[in-house]
């Protein structure tokens, strides 16, 4: 016999009671009849029955107490798994920062390569305007030489005119020398004399003359030897600076090139870091908070909502997103930014108690990351789970990317990983379209919220809505997924054209793909209907932004449905004879934005970028 199984299995359990009580009012009624008879082998046998019984209840005992010991073994092991997911978790956070980090480093490279860029074109500009300076004393040195030969030319002219006053005087001096011409002999010889003398300086000025007019004209040739030789070395010094210039702008495009592509590695490095964070290769759905989310959220739309939304709080929900999809099985079927937008959303209604109704759930992340988030805020959360939990279009219940089982069984498990009692939330299992259904979710309603996220087609979203929405509670919120999603187009149209103008309800906002509605006051639907067009500035708004978003994605949903579409309805219309199935979400991927957005985005949001590496 396996006592263990005696833990595991009631029936067995309670047979082998009844066994203990039989044997033993068997001995009992042995040992009364020996005594009374005096037949000791009915004593003997009463005795020996009573000792089996014993060293069976020992026996049970001891696989008690190692039943026991095996369970604290099974914590501890548990209790050390969570630890590892908890370091896990804490090197997945350091890595992240690190990563941003280097991309803040790689920022700050590139604007020194830059401005270096900007000094050396400086410094280039500088030089060239040297260049230039020289040339142009280069050409005052050309006109002084000029200046220079005139200047010669004029004196040259002086010195003959001298001449012609010494030839003048010369002639005088001859016509004075012939009047005188009877004096003496001395005088003659004194003439003579004179003659010879002023022959003499004849001579000499001649000399000097000719010696002048030598050096004059070796001047200008040395002066026009001067002039081709500056005009070499000018163009010389043009082209040797222009051979410089072009090396360094060279050189400068080398370095420019050679850190575009240590960037651009950097940037391929941050590229795979954070397509891994966005999900990509495991699920479909983006497990960050962009930029323009975070800006709406603490901007316009928290005030919508009338919330007051710090940016350490969605960095808190992002890493919570994370860890519970980390510590449950299976995997959340949605953004975190639209998970997120469900709690500011059912924050928004007040009040001490919180009721939800979602419809359409898969493996439960989602509701039980809105349940502990809103935990904190309220003095108690309900769930309420509405889902047949039949997978994904398909009777082997398989999730087409974890490949795992969607079952109740599996929701139960991660709410009890997630510590929610089994008073904190109520399971519907069936579709919405039941009237069985409908009805359980009717005795607990009214409803603070409202999710509708099960059979995306225009019909499945039209019974949802029709069945369900008359339960949300007069200021409460009815919340529809995949609002804006060019996957599914049909729950645009059906929000556009039914829910938007529903007197009983007031769009609020538009978060990621979640339209947030607010349920107007009771006896206000009417007036709400005819007012329709004196709306605030804020409804005003939001509408006009469906509107563009619409018109927008027109062109895109008339396009045929996909093949995997095509299969999942004809799955649909396999498994069930029911036209809408609530929990059958989206098995088709969301466009994610290409990381040079968000990293532009990091770049995109560096507010946002610094925070998280904090």
């Amino acid at each position: 016999m396996d006592f263990g199984e005696l833990f595991t299995d009631p029936s067995k359990r309670k047979r082998i009671l009844f066994a203990f009580l039989a044997v033993l009012l068997l001995a009992v009624v042995c040992a009364a009849v020996g005594v009374v008879s005096e037949i000791p082998a009915l004593t003997i046998f009463s005795i020996v029955l009573v000792t089996g019984v014993l060293g069976v209840v020992g026996k049970f005992l001891v696989t008690f107490a190692v039943h026991l010991v095996g369970t604290s073994n099974r914590l501890v092991k548990l209790n050390d798994r969570y630890d590892d997911t908890e370091r896990w978790l804490e090197q997945f956070d350091r890595g992240t920062r690190s990563t941003f980090t280097s991309l803040g480093k790689a920022q700050a490279d590139l604007r020194s390569t830059l401005e270096e860029v900007t000094t050396s074109i400086g410094e280039i500009k500088e030089e060239l305007g040297t260049e230039i300076q020289t040339v142009a004393k280069e050409s005052a040195t050309r006109e002084s030489l000029d200046a220079f030969v005139k200047s010669s030319e004029t004196n040259l002219g002086d010195l003959e005119k001298t001449f012609g006053i010494v030839k003048e005087s010369n002639g005088k001096l001859s016509k004075r020398i012939d009047e005188i011409g009877g004096r003496a002999k001395d005088v003659e010889r004194s003439i003579e004399q004179i003659r010879e003398e002023s022959e003499r300086i004849q001579a000499g000025i001649d000399a000097a003359k000719e010696e002048y007019e030598t050096r004059l004209g070796q001047a200008k040739n040395a002066l026009g030897k001067d002039i081709k030789e500056q005009d070499r070395l000018r163009r010389l010094a043009v082209h040797t600076t222009k051979v410089e210039l072009e090396t360094k702008i060279d050189a400068i495009g080398a370095d420019s090139k050679a850190e575009t592509a240590k960037l651009s590695k950097k940037m391929d490095s941050a590229s795979s870091l954070a397509s891994r964070l966005r999900g990509d290769g495991y699920v479909q759905f983006n497990r960050l908070l962009g930029g323009k989310f975070a800006n709406d959220v603490t901007g316009e739309v928290g005030k919508q909502l009338g919330l007051s939304i710090e940016h350490s709080e969605l960095r808190y929900l992002e890493r919570k997103v994370q860890q519970i999809e980390a510590i449950c099985e299976g995997r959340l079927a949605t953004t975190a930014e639209d998970a997120v937008a469900r709690v500011f959303a059912a924050r928004s209604c007040g009040g001490d108690s919180l009721q939800i109704l979602e419809i359409g759930v898969l493996f439960g992340l989602g509701s039980g990351f809105m349940h502990t988030a809103l935990a904190p805020f309220f003095d108690s959360v309900k769930l309420h789970l509405l889902d047949p939990f039949d997978g994904y279009y398909g009777s082997d219940h398989l999730d087409p990317l974890t490949g795992q089982k969607v079952t109740r069984a599996a929701v139960e498990r991660n709410l009890r990983r997630l510590a929610i009692e089994k008073d904190e939330y109520e399971i519907i299992e069936g579709f919405s379209t039941d009237d069985g259904v409908q009805r359980r979710a009717k005795e607990s309603a009214p409803y603070d919220v409202v999710v509708i996220d099960g059979d995306h087609s225009y019909d499945g979203v039209r019974e949802d809505f029709e069945r369900y929405a008359e339960y949300v509670k007069p200021s409460g919120v009815l919340i529809v997924d995949d609002y804006g999603s060019d996957d599914w187009p049909e729950v645009t149209k059906f929000v556009d054209e039914t829910i938007v103008n529903d007197g009983r309800f007031e769009q609020v906002a538009v978060l990621s793909r979640t339209a947030i509605f607010r349920r107007n006051s009771v006896g206000a639907g009417k007036a709400a209907s005819t007012a329709r067009g004196k709306s605030s500035p804020e409804s005003k708004s939001v509408k006009s932004k469906a509107a563009a978003k619409k018109a927008s994605k027109k062109a895109k949903s008339t396009k045929t449905p996909s093949a995997k579409k095509k299969a999942a309805k004809k799955a649909t219309s396999n498994t069930s004879s029911k036209k809408a199935t609530p929990s059958r979400k989206k098995a088709s991927s969301q466009k994610v934005k290409p990381l040079a957005e968000e990293i532009a985005g990091l770049g995109e949001d560096a507010e946002v970028a610094a925070e998280r590496g904090g």
